[in-house]
């Protein structure tokens, strides 16, 4: 199995949100989750999305400084 990737976590969690923007509102509607309940869900998972940008940026910087 490949190693995973930074730029892999980044498609996952991409995904992750997208999946939830798509689920919640149903499970909203039926009662399952409160609104603001799958408001923070996105919210916190779109928090880790931009903590792995950040991430990568910053290798991204010390790896072209090396250079």
């Amino acid at each position: 199995m490949k190693q995973i990737t930074i730029e892999d976590m980044i498609k996952c969690v991409e995904r992750e949100i997208g999946m939830r923007q798509r689920v919640y509102p149903r499970w909203v509607e039926s009662k399952k989750m409160s609104q603001e309940k799958a408001d923070y869900e996105i919210k916190c998972m779109k928090a880790v999305l931009d903590q792995l940008k950040l991430h990568d940026s910053l290798i991204k910087v010390e790896h072209k400084e090396e250079e």
